[in-house]
């Protein structure tokens, strides 16, 4: 087992018998190591029922070859999550992304919430309601969340990558160049925020994602996705013209939800929307069709839908004052799914930011496109559910 990094351990021994500690720090600070460490040690040396809980599934993963990793100790599979036995403890990490599964977790002696800032504030409350001895938490100061309006005073480490000695130096290489370019005066927003949070460990709201709750995975993993499918569409200008059209489909299971780029080009006519439109159609047999309304969008689709021969319900986007913040915070619950061939999808995904605003963070108006379209879809999947068709 690797040696505990000093910072860390005299901030434990300082603040052992609190209630709750917060570990915020950048990327590669050891955070997540000495936590692993530090769970194993309590384990060994007590009899423990210990929680580590991730946000989700593949993060539970994540935690489980950290935990190998820093502990030397091996975790199995269970039933509803992994298990690790040390001693007459036993340490269970669990995903628990929704309120409700929190019950599963009262009673426990020490709780592990890892990535805290995604895990939401009802299950944590409803861990900690039972939570005999103490909690533990760590995060990326991506955003203010829950912490600041419940844990306010909770004794907080923030650490760096400065902080681990056991970094290579082409691990440390990358946080150096990320510094550098965040101090020429040619530094975007984004530039700045990533040294901020990854680097340096400190809170920076002014160019967070508006989708960071987001990750790649494979186009099969979609194809085999038993949920209906849906297609969503948000017009670009005319051919040539700035804007790209993103028609992208759709399928939501649970807590995910699974997109897939069909089109996002802004050099291709409205018969060769149609022909793609009309491709995918027969591949992925959606329910339905949901468009934007901007750009005569009601003839433009009926015109798609004769040109291509295809036949499928369709709905306009609904819209008003305040529907782009308002779709985005209702999306932050999901973890969208993105398919690894969705390249334009995911661009978006790493440029659609929140920009200062006269004094107010708004999401910035660009690289927006396919998630305009989410929105579209998502407004009327919460009106109609799985029953649009």
């Amino acid at each position: 087992m690797r040696r505990v990094i000093e910072k860390y351990k005299d901030f434990y021994a300082e603040h052992k018998k609190e209630r709750i500690l917060f570990f915020q720090g950048g990327k590669r600070s050891g955070k997540t190591h000495f936590l692993c460490q530090l769970l194993t040690v309590l384990a060994y040396n007590n009899e423990y029922k210990i929680f580590a809980i991730a946000p989700d599934y593949p993060r539970m993963v994540d935690l489980r070859h950290s935990f190998e990793k820093a502990s030397g100790r091996t975790v199995r599979g269970s039933l509803d999550g992994f298990v690790c036995s040390i001693g007459k403890s036993k340490i269970y990490f669990r995903a628990f992304d929704v309120a409700e599964k929190a019950e599963q977790g009262k009673e426990c002696d020490i709780a592990y919430f890892y990535e805290c800032r995604s895990i939401p504030l009802g299950v944590v409350r409803g861990i900690m309601a039972g939570c005999r001895v103490q909690a533990i938490a760590d995060y990326n100061p991506c955003e203010v969340f829950w912490k600041d309006d419940y844990y306010q005073q909770a004794p907080t480490l923030v650490t760096t990558y400065r902080d681990n000695p056991y970094l290579t130096d082409e691990q440390r290489a990358d946080y150096v160049e990320a510094e550098r370019r965040a101090a020429l005066p040619t530094a975007t927003d984004y530039d700045r925020w990533w040294a901020d949070v990854f680097c340096f460990g400190r809170l920076n709201q002014k160019a967070r994602l508006c989708f960071e709750n987001s990750e790649l995975v494979r186009y099969k993993e979609f194809a085999e996705c038993v949920a209906p499918c849906f297609f969503a569409m948000d017009w670009g200008g005319e051919q040539g013209g700035e804007d790209p059209t993103a028609l992208i489909a759709v399928k939501v299971l649970g807590k995910y939800i699974y997109i897939h780029e069909i089109l996002y080009s802004n050099k291709v006519s409205d018969k060769g929307i149609a022909d793609e439109l009309a491709k995918a159609k027969e591949l992925l047999k959606p329910r339905c069709l949901v468009y934007e309304t901007a750009t005569n969008g009601k003839r433009r689709v009926a015109e798609l839908l004769r040109t291509s021969g295809s036949v499928m319900p369709t709905f306009p986007s609904l819209k008003g004052a305040g529907s782009v913040e308002g779709g985005i915070n209702e999306l932050q619950d999901y973890r969208l799914l993105i398919t690894d061939t969705s390249e334009n999808v995911w661009a978006e995904r790493n440029n659609y930011r929140y920009i200062l605003k006269e004094g107010t963070l708004v999401p910035m108006d660009k690289f927006n496109h396919a998630f305009d379209a989410l929105r579209y879809f998502w407004r009327y999947y919460n009106l109609r559910g799985k029953n649009m068709s």
